[in-house]
């Protein structure tokens, strides 16, 4: 999957005016194959580098992913995944139905939608909920369902943007540490929003510290606890945290 790059990127909120400027001469690079966590407080700048990296506000500089510059491309066609806390399963549907809705989109045909629905329903571990509505899942089981609905269309990079913040501190755990062994199966490049260190910690291969806009910090959990960065302290003081 591919590595992100960021040079000298500017994003704004509206249609680019300076006073709506939220990121500043960015540049940066994530790798790839591994999950990145952007970590910082509301108001940073996170899910407005996540929203230019999708396409979807306006910005200057340079995008890309491996050696191609996204600009050109379309938000459809970038090949991408994007979670937010406020994506939901669609109610009226059954769990097989809320998986198949994005390769219906696609136009696949029947054969190949049950293959790959029934395929990563086994790697999600909710091969039998299939033909269920969410509402009589529990909750960690609608999360698998959800991921797997996001994740069917085999995107190349998955932008997270805060996606268990609803959860209690338990049910969170699960799901990070499930998230965290199946991209070691799946390769996947993952860029994951949060303002908790402690998520950071559980998740992250590589964590990038964000303040006002820029990253003041990055590095793994290990190199970040000995950061002697007053604003990575406040922020790892801030809440308790589980070390690796």
């Amino acid at each position: 999957m591919p590595k992100i790059r960021l040079d000298e990127l500017y994003a704004y909120y509206g249609k680019g005016k300076k006073e709506n400027l939220v990121i500043e001469e960015m540049t940066e690079y994530f790798p790839s194959n591994q999950i990145s966590v952007i970590v910082g407080p509301s108001g940073c700048g996170k899910s407005t580098l996540l929203k230019a990296m999708l396409g979807i506000i306006e910005y200057d500089g340079d995008i890309f992913f491996d050696d191609v510059d996204v600009y050109e491309i379309p938000t459809d066609k970038r090949q991408m995944a994007y979670i937010s806390q406020n994506n939901n399963l669609y109610p009226h549907m059954t769990i097989f139905e809320n998986i198949a809705f994005p390769l219906k989109n696609k136009k696949m045909n029947r054969d190949e939608i049950l293959y790959k629905v029934r395929e990563i329903a086994k790697t999600f571990g909710i091969e039998h909920c299939l033909n269920v509505r969410g509402k009589y899942l529990s909750v960690g089981q609608q999360q698998r369902a959800l991921l797997a609905r996001e994740l069917v269309g085999d995107p190349k990079i998955v932008l997270m943007d805060e996606p268990l913040s609803h959860l209690d501190p338990i049910l969170k755990k699960d799901i990070l540490k499930f998230l965290k062994d199946l991209n070691k199966k799946l390769n996947l490049t993952i860029i994951y929003v949060t303002h908790s260190f402690s998520e950071a910690a559980l998740i992250g291969d590589h964590i990038y510290v964000m303040e006002d806009g820029k990253f003041v910090a990055k590095g793994t959990q290990k190199q970040l606890l000995k950061s002697k960065n007053e604003f990575v302290q406040l922020l790892i003081n801030s809440e308790e945290y589980e070390k690796k």
